[in-house]
């Protein structure tokens, strides 16, 4: 299998159609399926990559960009206390399965409730470091609509370029 075809099938079960939010140059910002926190993302490469000492310096320069534009996103949208990252690759950090695409977990982490589509958002771990349960993904729908509501924050505020499934 080529390595662009083999990167394509991993950006696929990220469900990037549907949860990509934008990108920059080398990454891609995109709602996580599991919503830990609300507003939880990964922060994933455009080039297979597998380890952290593999990019470039303009991908490192992105990846601090990327960050920096999902912040300045979750703190216009929820008003989060911080953020916690998780960087995983080779074998994922959260999930059984291997997972050889360098990646960021971005959390936004809340010290009260946070009210959005008729619910109230709970950081129950505040402030202690988050645990991974094993729950199963949100419906579909409200990732979508999370989606929906940061992708057009970010492309209105010029944070980030809309994400361009062709592009890949």
């Amino acid at each position: 299998m080529s390595t662009a075809t083999s990167q394509m099938t991993d950006w696929e079960r990220y469900n990037l159609d549907q949860l990509a939010i934008g990108e920059n140059r080398s990454w891609i910002l995109s709602v996580r399926s599991i919503q830990i926190t609300l507003g939880s993302c990964r922060i994933l490469t455009k080039r297979r990559v597998e380890r952290l000492s593999e990019l470039s310096n303009r991908e490192a320069v992105d990846l601090r960009d990327m960050v920096r534009a999902f912040e300045d996103l979750l703190t216009g949208c929820f008003q989060p206390a911080r953020f916690n990252y998780v960087i995983s690759g080779q074998h994922g950090v959260m999930s059984r399965e291997q997972d050889p695409l360098l990646h960021l977990h971005a959390f936004p982490r809340y010290n009260r409730n946070v009210y959005w589509r008729n619910r109230d958002w709970v950081d129950r771990r505040w402030p202690k470091f988050l645990r991974f349960p094993e729950v199963s993904e949100n419906p579909i729908a409200e990732l979508r609509s999370l989606r929906t509501l940061l992708r057009d924050e970010a492309v209105g505020r010029r944070l980030l370029e809309k994400h361009d499934q062709r592009r890949l």
